[in-house]
């Protein structure tokens, strides 16, 4: 598989968000196979979280406009 996840890789815990643990994922792959790699990467973190009923939060942003106040 192009860009596929080599065995030499890094992976922590990095720091505690607001609402997150922020991961630290530092596969190894050929310069070429980088972009590839980066987006097989995140799929596979995104797909082993929701089958693990892990959701990820977004920030949630409410605009009020000052008219109406």
């Amino acid at each position: 598989m192009h860009g596929e996840i080599s065995p030499r890789h890094c992976k922590r815990i990095c720091d505690f968000g607001v609402s997150s643990l922020d991961l630290l994922a530092r596969p190894w792959c050929k310069p070429d196979d980088f972009p590839a790699m980066k987006h097989n990467v995140r799929i596979a973190i995104y797909n082993e979280l929701a089958a693990a009923g892990i959701e990820i939060p977004f920030n949630q942003i409410v605009i009020h406009n000052a008219d109406d106040a």
